[in-house]
């Protein structure tokens, strides 16, 4: 039984450290941690997640600020009131917008790379650089047709000219050995 009294049921050995790296290279797994002691993976994915909870209710307080402030600002502008100052405002508020949105995503996945540093990706949200993302149809490869490869391995018009001719038989090509002055043969 876990000293946190979760018991044996959410209780595992993390993964080893070779198979996240080998299945995962995009994921920084922690190679300090002892990885032949039992881990509870729930209390490891709650911790990660109330973290994670703390610091997405900062980052929406700031987003309803700025959003609150451009609804006022369109609604100034709407109204004809102060239009010249107003102008130049709005841009500048939806650029910090989408900056507060992407740093407040970024802050959640960081609080998400200890917990995949041990347990690997798969819990939390989703990262941005996973290899594949989505279903089969992403996962689907296009092979080039016979007149493709054909094209491909030919060399180029400009290069044709340039290509040295080699000998078709190996029986027929000459040493390219220098011969001391009087020897035969």
């Amino acid at each position: 039984m876990s000293s946190c009294g979760h018991g044996s049921s959410f209780t595992f050995l993390p993964p080893k450290l070779g198979f996240l790296i080998e299945n995962f290279p995009c994921n920084f797994a922690d190679p300090v941690l002892d990885r032949a002691l039992l881990r509870c993976r729930l209390c490891d994915g709650q911790e990660t997640q109330e973290h994670a909870n703390f610091v997405e209710a900062e980052g929406l307080e700031l987003i309803a600020g700025l959003e609150t402030r451009i609804s006022e600002t369109k609604d100034l502008l709407k109204s004809g009131k102060a239009k010249e100052d107003l102008v130049d405002v709005l841009p500048q508020l939806t650029r910090k917008l989408r900056a507060a949105i992407k740093n407040m995503d970024m802050k959640i996945l960081d609080c998400w790379k200890s917990y995949w540093a041990v347990w690997g990706p798969g819990d939390g949200p989703e990262m941005d650089n996973e290899m594949f993302e989505g279903g089969e149809e992403d996962t689907q490869l296009e092979v080039p047709t016979d007149e493709e490869k054909k094209v491909a391995s030919g060399l180029p018009k400009w290069k044709e000219d340039a290509a040295p001719e080699l000998p078709r038989n190996s029986s027929k090509r000459e040493s390219t050995k220098s011969k001391a002055p009087g020897e035969k043969g």
